[in-house]
């Protein structure tokens, strides 16, 4: 069948489907090769936390806020919903639904009572590595680019494709989005105790688990499936600018208790008073919006902590998501009304704007102290 590749390695084999995750023609495929070749297991490119999502969308809405921003998880957690939305706003324009050949494979496999087995990498896991492998210049590059050619995003074939262009331009991503993620896949695969196994994957993922099966080479994949480290210069960034506001107000202090105060006071005015106001923006209760004002010095000072932890606690504290917010996150993210109206959201714009907000007062303030001094 077109677009399906069988291979035989050793006493195994394996029935590869390479898909378009938004085509309706990719989960009837799905369909006709598991009901033909009824095989003793059926692999996805899913993780356990997707698997879930699919299968078990109550159990997602359970999902612990308060520890997900405790341990510092936000991001990613985000970073996943908005990749889902996207997904799922490409699946609308085709007339399909997302993910819909993942789910086919999941009920098919059911139907002809055949194992499930998840073969992919953790999907946060994924996006952390994507992230810490890029420079700190390449990051804010990245975002541009992406909003910058979200059109051709949503008018691409295959959500893959649009880490593969990407890649043009950021070569990082397309090892940890599809190399990476293949030698993760081809290692699950080698570990199947089934004689015939179907593997529904990307399509962008076909040539790589094809090549790799072939080599019967086993790869270490403990280093692949953790989060690196930060790059030096991240480490250093991070401690550079709490340094240097408090270099500059304790030089404040040695020109005068008064001079160091008033500094002091002015340098928070800015920095609280532009958290505040930015986090005014997500609309959220008032408690959210002082704990901006409050906070802000102590995250700009922090290299580990951010005033956007603190407000986004004091949100998810006061108007905790409910079950609704979780399963509707995605179809919430395309409406300005709903992002209002949805708690979860509203947690992710109290983060993010009380950072900015934070950030931009940090650079005026310290701007202001330098100036006073010199």
């Amino acid at each position: 069948m077109d677009g399906v590749e069988k291979l035989v390695i050793q006493d195994k084999t394996y029935y590869l489907v390479g898909t378009n995750h938004i085509s309706k023609e990719s989960a009837e495929l799905v369909k006709n090769v598991i009901n033909e070749v009824r095989p003793g297991c059926v692999c996805v490119e899913l993780d356990q936390k997707r698997y879930q999502k699919y299968t078990s969308p109550e159990e997602w809405a359970k999902t612990d806020i308060i520890k997900i921003i405790k341990q510092n998880k936000l991001v990613m957690l985000f970073s996943n919903i908005v990749y889902g939305v996207l997904q799922r706003k490409l699946a609308k324009e085709k007339g399909t639904i997302q993910a819909g050949e993942l789910i086919q494979a999941l009920e098919s496999a059911e139907n002809v009572g055949a194992d499930i087995q998840l073969i992919d990498r953790d999907i946060q896991v994924t996006f952390k590595r994507m992230w810490r492998h890029l420079s700190f210049t390449q990051k804010p590059k990245l975002i541009m680019t992406f909003f910058s050619e979200f059109d051709d995003v949503l008018e691409s074939d295959s959500f893959d494709n649009v880490f593969i262009q990407l890649s043009k331009k950021f070569p990082t991503i397309y090892d940890d989005m599809i190399t990476e993620r293949d030698k993760v896949m081809v290692t699950n695969l080698q570990k199947s105790k089934y004689d015939v196994n179907v593997v529904v994957v990307g399509k962008a993922h076909i040539n790589g688990i094809k090549e790799k099966l072939k080599e019967e080479k086993n790869y270490d994949i403990s280093e692949l499936t953790s989060i690196p480290s930060k790059k030096l210069s991240s480490k250093l960034i991070e401690f550079i600018f709490p340094l240097t506001i408090i270099l500059l107000l304790a030089v404040s202090f040695f020109s005068g208790v008064q001079v160091g105060f008033h500094q002091l006071l002015k340098w928070w005015v800015w920095n609280g008073g532009l958290a505040a106001i930015f986090t005014c923006f997500a609309l959220p209760s008032p408690l959210t919006i002082l704990t901006s004002l409050i906070m802000a010095p102590v995250g700009a000072l922090s290299p580990v902590l951010s005033v956007g932890v603190f407000s986004a606690l004091a949100e998810a504290t006061v108007k905790k998501p409910t079950v609704r917010d979780f399963l509707t996150v995605q179809d919430d993210f395309l409406s300005i009304k709903t992002i209002y109206s949805n708690r979860l959201i509203k947690i992710g714009l109290v983060f993010l704007l009380s950072n900015l907000g934070g950030a931009i007062g940090n650079i005026i303030g310290g701007i202001g102290i330098l100036n006073s001094l010199f």
